[in-house]
């Protein structure tokens, strides 16, 4: 049998040998005689060193630098800088993601896509999405036709 000094508080894990560990990072401790667990926090949580629960803590943020953090991660990762054709969705912890439909982006940096602004009636066509504006292709709705960059009803 196991004697109560050999059980671990919470956030830390029995490694084996008569001591006690810190919960590593990436990685949830429940203390007692268990083992660290893999992380299995939601994006915009991480599981730093130390970690009690497999939901993780928020990731941290400041006005200065902006962090993300992944599900499951360890620690926060620098924003990500978005290639050309790809942006930041509405959850930045998330990632990059390319372009919708009736979207583009120009830039290499960590903002969203930019909208295909269009005349109301006109719709996007299925490959209407990419690097620059012109790859915004679009028809008009029914009952309209093109005229330059609107759609005239007709």
């Amino acid at each position: 049998s196991t004697s109560t000094s050999q059980c671990c508080p919470r956030g830390q894990y029995f490694a084996g040998t008569t001591s006690c560990q810190i919960c590593p990072a990436g990685h949830f401790c429940l203390g007692g005689l268990a083992d660290a667990e893999p992380c299995t926090a939601q994006p915009g949580y991480h599981c730093p060193e130390g970690s009690m629960t497999a939901a993780g803590e928020t990731c941290p943020q400041s006005d200065i630098d902006i962090r993300i953090c992944r599900g499951g991660s360890a620690e926060p990762a620098p924003l990500t800088m978005c290639l050309p054709g790809h942006g930041l969705g509405s959850n930045i912890h998330q990632g990059c993601e390319e372009c919708g439909i009736g979207e583009y982006k120009t830039t290499s940096d960590a903002s969203a896509c930019s909208a295909c602004s269009k005349d109301t009636q006109a719709i996007f066509t299925p490959n209407s999405k990419g690097h620059t504006k012109d790859d915004c292709p679009w028809e008009c709705t029914d009952g309209y036709y093109q005229e330059g960059e609107s759609c005239v009803k007709g």
